[in-house]
């Protein structure tokens, strides 16, 4: 099963593809403040399309099985509409393929999933990362966006 998940985001939206359970690709699709909000989300819209298309071309499957986005709720969602980070999911699910299994988590949920408390910080979840054997000890710290994606599948069950 190849599944991918997303932590969306206008700056960094990070991203966890695993396949059988085991993380193949982590990374960050970053864009600059200095450009304006249409240049950003092109950039990130470019990139998830490139990512939807890496199935095919490195895996030779025509589609992810599974599709997972983060969903936020009180201030982020109200921030996330102001600088058009709202879109970002919109994207990821056109850019998804039909017959996907598409899904999103609540961040608290996904915390409480994972840890078994509402609330982690970035660095715990970088040791749990390490540990796990998905990053090594001297990654940065940029990593973290990513991180919170493959928390999600985590969540559902696809990664341990």
């Amino acid at each position: 099963m190849l599944a991918i998940a997303f932590d969306p985001g206008l700056a960094k939206t990070g991203y966890c593809i695993a396949e059988d359970g085991k993380v193949v690709k982590l990374g960050i699709i970053k864009t600059s403040p200095k450009e304006s909000l249409a240049v950003r989300l092109g950039a990130i819209s470019y990139e998830i399309m490139d990512l939807m298309a890496w199935a095919y071309l490195e895996k030779n499957q025509a589609k992810y099985d599974v599709c997972l986005i983060e969903e936020f709720v009180d201030q982020h969602a109200a921030m996330l509409k102001r600088s058009g980070g709202k879109a970002i999911p919109s994207m990821i699910k056109c850019a998804t393929a039909r017959g996907v299994i598409f899904g999103t988590i609540l961040q608290e949920t996904k915390k409480i999933r994972f840890i078994g408390k509402g609330t982690i910080k970035k660095e715990e979840t970088r040791l749990l990362a390490i540990d796990r054997g998905i990053i090594k000890p001297g990654a940065p710290k940029s990593i973290h966006d990513a991180l919170d994606a493959y928390q999600l599948l985590v969540c559902a069950g696809i990664c341990k």
